[in-house]
């Protein structure tokens, strides 16, 4: 049996263990750094924007969806506020704490499991393959991947350790436990991990492992049907998957997904999908011939998955793709850690995954730029309308591609200028149901289909009617 990550043949010496060990505390501590900086970026676009308004404006847990996981990241927050926190510090600690779990989890691996290289797989599950998702600070899907790829850890490490039944599988049963309470699609790069790691160790015959990948099997069964059956919104996402055929058979009817496919495969990926490929040639010439297939065979899945999902898009918005994009960190990053262990490269295995993050973080932090601009075309919008704290903008004035979703544009601009104190608060509504007519008039703080009341401790709006304007920042 190969055992790569026990003891008696770990492919890492005493001294690339010492450096990767570095390698990976700083990356957390960069990524934390990048967290506090990017606070805003991070926390004020789509999905994100809706939660931290949400979680600050009304000082309570905001959770949907089932994903009770988000207390995590939430209460944190609310402890900060009731502290006396103002709206940057809390803003900021929102977005830091993902990290701060992450590397709570890496330094368990290092430091408490003893395994260097199951800390890099969580580091390359996290950067290998996310891009613009990692600006969505508040995501689901992020903690997901970083938790699976604990759970897939703790399942492989049993070889090394042969830690005590109670021990094994409180573990197995913890980490479930937090899961089952996350994302249900991290079930799909899990299993690939987990069916790589089955026919590289060759484990058909470990009646422990097989019961710990029943416990695993059964968590995800009844969250699919207690949540992605009976849930409308992951029922909805489930039920787009049936139209697979028809969107091979007829690519010219979804031109957006097929473009923004295109723009990954080769822009975003052009790091990743040479490294990967150069990985499956290694694992052939290792004689790894199975395996290297088999990795093919998941990321090739992926990439048609995802196509199916989102043949919504009609443009190039990356913000849902990108997470489940982002799955493919665990695949690939197992396979060029199972690729380095076994070739000539391995002496120098250390610097390579080194350069690979190194690579991988720099790339994720170019997309800061994007965020940005966007913050500040919602600051030209208001420099284009000066004496009006309060705009409404039709639908046909708005660029999706410049500004992503409209829905969250009120609490973006709301809590952005806000940052300054609340004395600068200001929003701007995009009607982008249509819901309204040139002739109507909005007042309050309008958000989504109603109005909401705000706290006056971080925000305040004169008691007046919206401004329609179609002088936009992001037109020009």
């Amino acid at each position: 049996m190969n055992e790569t990550f026990s003891r008696q043949s770990y492919p890492l010496d005493l001294h690339q263990e010492r450096y990767l060990r570095r390698v990976g505390h700083v990356f957390f501590w960069v990524m934390l750094a990048g967290c506090a900086f990017f606070a805003p970026e991070r926390m004020l676009n789509c999905d994100a924007s809706y939660y931290s308004f949400h979680v600050i404006n009304y000082g309570t847990p905001f959770i949907i969806h089932d994903r009770y996981a988000n207390y995590l990241l939430q209460y944190p927050v609310l402890w900060a506020i009731d502290m006396g926190a103002d709206l940057r510090t809390a803003l900021t600690v929102y977005s830091m704490m993902g990290f701060v779990w992450f590397y709570a989890l890496y330094c368990v691996l290092v430091h408490g499991m003893k395994t260097t290289l199951g800390g890099i797989f969580l580091i390359l599950a996290l950067c290998l393959s996310m891009r613009y998702k990692h600006y969505a600070g508040h995501t689901e899907i992020t903690v997901a991947l970083a938790v699976s790829s604990v759970l897939f850890v703790w399942l492989w490490g049993y070889a090394r350790h042969r830690r005590h039944s109670l021990l094994h599988f409180g573990g197995v049963l913890l980490l479930c436990l937090w899961l089952y309470f996350i994302h249900p699609v991290v079930i799909i790069p899990l299993g690939m991990v987990l069916l790589a790691d089955m026919l590289y160790h060759q484990r058909w015959k470990e009646v422990r492992h097989w019961i710990s990948l029943s416990i695993v099997g059964l968590t995800f069964f009844v969250k699919f049907f207690r949540e992605v059956i009976s849930n409308t919104y992951e029922s909805g996402k489930v039920s787009a998957l049936a139209d697979f055929q028809n969107v091979f058979l007829n690519p010219s009817e979804y031109k957006g997904v097929y473009s923004v496919m295109g723009h990954y495969l080769t822009i975003e990926y052009i790091f990743l999908l040479p490294l990967f490929i150069f990985s499956i040639v290694l694992l052939f010439k290792a004689k790894y011939k199975l395996l290297a297939f088999y990795f093919l065979l998941c990321f090739l899945f992926l990439i048609l998955f995802n196509l199916v999902l989102h043949t919504y898009l009609g443009g190039h918005v990356y913000f849902m793709i990108d997470g489940y994009l982002g799955m493919l960190g665990m695949p690939v990053g197992l396979c060029l850690i199972y690729a380095l262990s076994h070739s000539r490269f391995k002496t120098g295995i250390h610097h390579i995954l080194m350069a690979i993050i190194l690579v991988s973080t720099l790339q994720i932090g170019s997309k800061s730029r994007f965020y940005r601009k966007r913050l500040k075309m919602i600051e030209k919008t208001f420099e284009m309308n000066e004496g009006h704290v309060k705009l409404y903008v039709k639908l046909d004035r708005y660029h999706w591609e410049k500004m992503w979703y409209p829905y969250e544009i009120p609490s973006d601009a709301l809590i952005y200028t806000s940052l300054k104190g609340k004395e600068h608060s200001k929003t701007i509504y995009v009607d982008s149901d249509g819901r309204y007519s040139d002739k109507d008039t909005l007042d309050g703080f309008r958000y989504f289909e109603g109005v909401k009341p705000l706290n006056p401790k971080f925000f305040k709006l004169p008691d007046e009617e919206y401004h329609r304007t179609d002088k936009v920042g992001w037109k020009e």
